[in-house]
């Protein structure tokens, strides 16, 4: 199974939400040392969605996955390895890929208003 789903950042979320959402407590000590109020919104708002994906798209129970990161900063759940995420925010949005079917990645950029483009492609495989 795979999803894909995005969000846009809310202005000021309360940090203590992740607690019940993930077993990330080493997380949110990381994301509190953290000088910009946005930095730490868009990272909580990230985790959030990708909680709300595998509540709603997996029927997962969140409050029991070990949220961890590797030496290179990739996330993973160290009690289930067989789901795969990928997380990204850019400006006013977050984005999130899970599959339990292997890898998944995404990105998402903020595109200047000044740029010209004509076509912005979206890959799923």
């Amino acid at each position: 199974m795979k999803a894909l789903t995005c969000c846009k950042i809310p202005n000021n979320i309360d940090l203590e939400q992740l607690c019940g959402v993930f077993d990330c407590r080493e997380y949110i000590e990381e994301i509190k040392k953290r000088k910009s109020r946005a930095s730490i919104n868009e990272s909580c708002a990230a985790l959030i969605l990708l909680a709300e994906t595998l509540k709603n798209e997996f029927n997962e129970n969140t409050s029991t996955l070990k949220y961890k990161k590797d030496e290179y900063g990739r996330p993973y759940f160290l009690n289930r390895e067989d789901i795969s995420f990928s997380l990204s925010h850019s400006g006013e949005y977050a984005v999130c890929a899970v599959s339990t079917e292997g890898n998944v990645g995404v990105d998402i950029e903020k595109i200047p208003t000044d740029t010209k483009y004509e076509k912005i492609k979206i890959q799923l495989r």
